[in-house]
């Protein structure tokens, strides 16, 4: 077995994924001096702390929680810039976990792998179920093909992939039922009766499903402009997502 590495260090992100996307729409429309505890306000006590680690195992802040410029390149370029920071730091932050090689490493890794990789790093329990969960998702965010092994064990229990139809619908809440993603935006009248940014969002998506192939990095992209958007204007009338199956 290898030997366990500095347990001293900072642990790899175990926080929730769907957390780490909201952060990254959070910070792309506010853009904070500082990233610590005390500036993360949006955010419940236990996030906060992992968020501000996440971004420390990554480097994509200092030890003061001042952000460095990749941050800022990861909210704002463009989808082929943003994998390529990705990869970036996923090579220096995880190969010593993974194996220089990452995307030898993903495209056959087992869920017991990962485990075993995140295990060494004194990891235990539910923070080392969510490390393993984190880990993969943000290597697929990165374009890294992620074996079926793991991910199609992993989906059985997720919605399915966001393939974009966008279209108004009065559902009242985030739900998946019966092939659809329900995912509360604003409507037309919540921007003074303009809709620039519902269109902002259908153009975003239409941009996504032609520069990227189909399949999970462009289900993510597509997830993540979602995320952006509906934090970036928090109402109660949503637009609903089709899927295709």
């Amino acid at each position: 077995m290898p030997p366990m590495l500095d347990i001293k260090a900072i642990k790899p992100p175990h926080v929730p994924f769907d957390s780490w996307q909201r952060f990254l729409a959070w910070f792309r429309r506010t853009r904070p001096e500082k990233i610590t505890r005390s500036t993360l306000r949006p955010f419940g006590d236990t996030a906060r702390t992992q968020l501000v680690q996440a971004l420390r195992f990554m480097k994509y802040i200092d030890d003061d929680g001042m952000p460095k410029p990749a941050l800022f390149h990861l909210v704002s370029g463009s989808t082929r810039l943003r994998g390529e920071i990705l990869r970036q730091h996923l090579q220096i932050t995880y190969a010593e976990i993974f194996g220089d090689d990452l995307a030898a490493f993903w495209a056959s890794a087992t869920k017991q792998q990962v485990a075993d990789c995140l295990e060494r790093t004194g990891l235990r329990g539910e923070n080392l179920r969510k490390a393993a969960t984190f880990a993969w998702k943000i290597a697929e965010q990165a374009g890294y093909e992620v074996s079926r092994a793991i991910t199609s064990l992993q989906r059985r229990t997720e919605a399915p992939p966001l393939q974009a139809e966008l279209s108004w619908a009065p559902a009242a809440e985030t739900d998946v039922v019966g092939g659809t993603a329900q995912v509360p935006m604003p409507a037309s009248a919540a921007f003074g009766g303009s809709s620039d940014n519902v269109q902002e969002l259908l153009n975003r998506v239409r941009a996504i499903k032609r520069t990227i192939p189909k399949g999970a990095l462009q289900n993510r992209a597509i997830r993540l402009a979602v995320v952006e958007a509906e934090e970036k204007q928090r109402q109660t009338r949503p637009i609903r997502l089709r899927t295709r199956r």
